[in-house]
């Protein structure tokens, strides 16, 4: 069966009401929905880390399709069915600008109404110690500006998103959600970011389950400082298998888009498609379809007891 096909599947399944995980792994880069909260009230917290052969968000790579490296830590204040929560994730990155790191920052609330966990918040993407920034006039890439010359991006590509993310617990065996992320300034560009998914995850026995997430990216126009650039709008997928033993998971996926290699160049600026000093290629192999592997430690207070 072809993604396509698996897509379709998907869609129809959550169309119909059936299922999805409050653990799902999902190609957004904030914190997937917790479970309803089970610790007494008072303070948690939570911290973790992941090792992973690739980080892809939402079906484009932010490491060049290389190995990667996550943690996180995040505090959790509870009040009967609320959870009030902040939190601190730096991750391992190869970007067009050259930042150290991407550095989320976020915070909210997970509201339980029975079976349903609603998740809301804001997330502040920080990409510190930029030391790059591409200049281009037509098919012409520079390092420095030029005649005529316009960024192709922000010096600092550091933004916010706000989000919504319902997981409806069927039972035992069926979990469904989705995700809706928000920005009216999409990577310091001024252009407009909405991204929306919906998750399946189905548990099986002896610890495995099976998971999948099918989303829609919609990406507006940069301000005339950049152009002014319409982005490419697209759909991203993603289905895996997981195996959890204890505190740990291990996690098999294959994620995959339909940008063409040169929307591909567009939306995500690949700098093996710039080319300095020559004419760009203008094409980028970042949203390719590619399997990935992860292994996460995720420890809560509860498991310190």
């Amino acid at each position: 069966m072809n993604l396509i096909a698996w897509g379709s599947v998907l869609l129809l399944i959550l169309a119909s009401g059936q299922a999805m995980a409050t653990d799902a792994p999902a190609s957004t880069k904030a914190p997937a929905a917790s479970a309803p909260p089970v610790s007494a009230d008072g303070l948690d917290y939570a911290f973790g880390v992941k090792l992973q052969s690739n980080y892809l968000s939402r079906g484009i790579t932010q490491s060049d399709h290389k190995p990667g490296v996550t943690a996180y830590g995040e505090l959790r204040y509870n009040v009967s069915d609320s959870q009030f929560y902040a939190g601190l994730q730096p991750w391992s990155v190869k970007l067009p600008s050259r930042p150290a790191a991407e550095i989320d920052l976020y915070g909210g609330i997970r509201q339980t109404f029975g079976p349903v966990v609603v998740d809301a918040g804001a997330i502040y993407y920080e990409y510190p110690h930029n030391t790059r920034q591409y200049f281009g006039n037509g098919p012409v890439t520079a390092l420095l500006p030029f005649v005529g010359s316009l960024p192709l991006g922000a010096k600092n590509p550091s933004y916010y998103e706000v989000y919504a993310k319902p997981v409806y617990t069927v039972n035992d065996i069926w979990t469904i959600g989705a995700n809706f992320f928000y920005s009216p300034n999409y990577q310091n560009v001024r252009a407009r970011d909405f991204y929306g998914s919906g998750t399946l995850k189905i548990n099986l026995p002896a610890n495995f389950s099976v998971s999948g997430e099918l989303g829609y990216q919609y990406l507006g126009t940069t301000s005339a400082t950049y152009g002014p650039v319409t982005y490419k709008s697209y759909t991203t997928w993603n289905l895996g298998v997981s195996y959890v033993y204890k505190v740990a998971t291990l996690d098999l996926r294959y994620s995959g888009s339909n940008l063409s290699k040169s929307n591909c160049y567009l939306d995500a600026s690949d700098p093996k498609g710039n080319m300095v000093g020559q004419v760009a290629s203008m094409r980028s192999h970042w949203c390719d379809q590619r399997v990935m592997a992860s292994l996460s430690i995720d420890i809560t207070s509860k498991d310190l007891k």
